[in-house]
């Protein structure tokens, strides 16, 4: 079958199952925690891990990997990065990897939001 379609079918199923699951556990942003998306973000590290561990078929890692988890979660794949460089013993390079990653992307979510913030018509 074909990368693409395998990647899009994944991402289709993904992307529902994060959906219901998160709207299962998570309440309004008020609440301070969102369960849903950390159980998201762990349930797809644990997939990833495990497929990555269980298959070398290109087939596999294009629907699962690529596909399902990259609809549910992008979480996954930099968790299995990182332990890949941690397997390697890169240790500082595993460290800057998982801060840079943590905030660079905090910077980037403020800064997506704060300038589509200000660029919004008011309402009326």
């Amino acid at each position: 079958m074909d990368a693409y379609l395998l990647v899009a079918l994944g991402s289709a199923a993904g992307g529902l199952g994060r959906f219901w699951l998160a709207s299962c556990f998570d309440g309004p942003p008020e609440t301070g925690f969102y369960w849903g998306t950390l159980a998201v973000n762990l349930l797809g590290c644990l997939i990833i891990g495990a497929v990555a561990a269980a298959s070398e078929a290109l087939w596999v890692r294009h629907l699962i990997m690529v596909g399902v988890l990259g609809g549910f979660t992008t979480f996954s794949a930099f968790s299995l990065h990182t332990l890949r460089l941690v397997q390697a013993e890169r240790w500082g390079t595993a460290a800057i990897y998982v801060l840079a990653s943590v905030m660079l992307c905090l910077v980037a979510v403020w800064l997506g939001f704060t300038v589509l913030r200000a660029l919004r018509v008011p309402a009326g």
